[in-house]
């Protein structure tokens, strides 16, 4: 098929999916349009790459022009859409005290990175995550509103990844500029951003297709269900030929506990469960070693592909032990070079890491308390909304697992922002049902 032909009958494809599923999403509002193209952008890769897909003179660092005004548009309008809802905001930030904590705290790391204004503009974005989060989970019907943003993520940019990489290699194709690896990103940046993609669609996916509830429209509903199967079937495929492991492995567990919680002998016990499972897990390893096994199975070395040696390098190149290098500013300037001389990372390849080289112990601290919140969550969800709850528990654990031997929780990101929609709480912080 010639690739003209192919990117026609992508986009018919997408346009009879979005028409379809406008059919469906019944108590969602309009506002919902915001998150939405949030959630995609952030997805993807960012907007200069779009226009350069090589990055060839682009400063990532600084950013871009477009790319700063298509984001300020999106929080501006945004933040006006959260003004116009009854939200009872000194009992939001009563129930949310370590989120908004770790905020302020973050505003304060701006100070003493080495570059205030580009530290502040990531800032900026961080703070954007948490409204998109706060529109979704103020709205009329949360649940169907997350599934409905997440859904138009995924009919946007799963059949645009495998159009990128069937017909358009030099969009959906890169090569390790090292060792000359071939490398599948579909239309995120890298082959790991591409993994981040598919596990959080094919999570949600999961959670749609076994615990969905039959529509009033029978017809529609049955259409709806075809189209998320093939949706789901296409992310699976992309998961697999993104080769990130970390996302494959993440996706496997989160799909066990996501229907493991509904068996009956299971339910409202989980952590029990995984406390168990953790503990066998422990003694496992102490008598026959079982992750150098799990680790071969998966074709990675003892070191996670010298992850663990990465983390050895790095804990002592934090400026501060207590305050770090400043709000994401620590893969920059002078130390970046340095890091480049003898490895070609931009990351630490674990969450904690990440935090605590960028924001030092008082950041860790406090996304601990964040993160505790958000588990806190998960139970009140598992019993107020058992059909959420087995989602939000599965993919809390599936954020903390990622973040093992990835960055979890920096930057713009699918994985970071299901975070915050399990941390953000918003249980009686709204006056009315009321919605732009």
């Amino acid at each position: 098929m010639q690739p003209q032909i192919a990117l026609v009958g992508c986009f018919a494809f997408i346009l009879f999916i979005f028409a379809v599923h406008a059919r469906c999403a019944s108590s969602v509002s309009s506002a919902l349009w915001i998150p939405s193209i949030w959630i995609a952008l952030i997805g993807s890769r960012p907007i200069p790459l779009w226009l350069n897909p090589k990055g060839i003179g682009l400063s990532f660092a600084e950013g871009s022009p477009l790319d700063m005004a298509a984001y300020s548009l999106l929080i501006t309008v945004g933040f006006f859409i959260l003004l116009r809802r009854d939200i009872y905001w000194s009992e939001l930030i009563h129930r949310n005290r370590a989120l908004f904590m770790l905020l302020f705290y973050m505003a304060l790391s701006v100070m003493w990175s080495d570059s205030p204004f580009v530290s502040f503009k990531r800032y900026v974005k961080t703070v954007g995550m948490i409204l998109m989060a706060l529109i979704i989970l103020t709205e009329q019907d949360p649940v169907e509103s997350m599934q409905t943003a997440i859904k138009r993520c995924a009919y946007l940019l799963i059949p645009l990844s495998l159009l990128f990489v069937k017909y358009y290699p030099h969009l959906g194709v890169s090569y390790d500029q090292w060792f000359g690896m071939r490398m599948i990103n579909g239309v995120t940046g890298n082959k790991n951003m591409l993994g981040q993609l598919c596990l959080v669609i094919g999570l949600v996916f999961v959670w749609i297709l076994f615990t969905g509830i039959r529509k009033q429209d029978v017809q529609h509903y049955k259409i709806q269900t075809l189209i998320n199967i093939f949706i789901f079937a296409l992310t699976l495929y992309l998961l697999k030929k993104s080769n990130s492991q970390t996302a494959i492995v993440c996706f496997i567990i989160g799909t066990i506990l996501l229907i493991g919680q509904g068996l009956r002998f299971v339910q409202m016990k989980v952590g029990v469960y995984i406390v168990i499972m953790g503990i066998i897990l422990a003694l496992l390893e102490w008598s026959i070693g079982i992750s150098k096994s799990f680790l071969n199975i998966l074709g990675r070395d003892p070191t996670l592909t010298y992850r663990t040696e990465i983390w050895h390098e790095l804990l002592p190149m934090a400026p501060s032990m207590w305050f770090g290098a400043g709000h994401e500013f620590f893969w920059e300037g002078e130390r970046l070079r340095m890091i480049l001389e003898t490895r070609n990372i931009n990351e630490a390849h674990n969450g904690f890491l990440e935090i605590y080289l960028n924001l030092g112990l008082i950041g860790v601290s406090l996304y601990l308390l964040v993160i505790m919140k958000a588990y806190r969550n998960c139970i009140q969800f598992l019993k107020s909304n058992f059909n959420f709850g087995r989602f939000a528990y599965s993919a809390f654990i599936v954020v903390l697992m990622y973040s093992i031997t990835e960055a979890a929780f920096r930057g713009l990101g699918l994985i970071p922002f299901t975070f915050y929609i399990i941390a953000v709480d918003v249980q009686n912080c709204s006056l009315s049902e009321k919605t732009t």
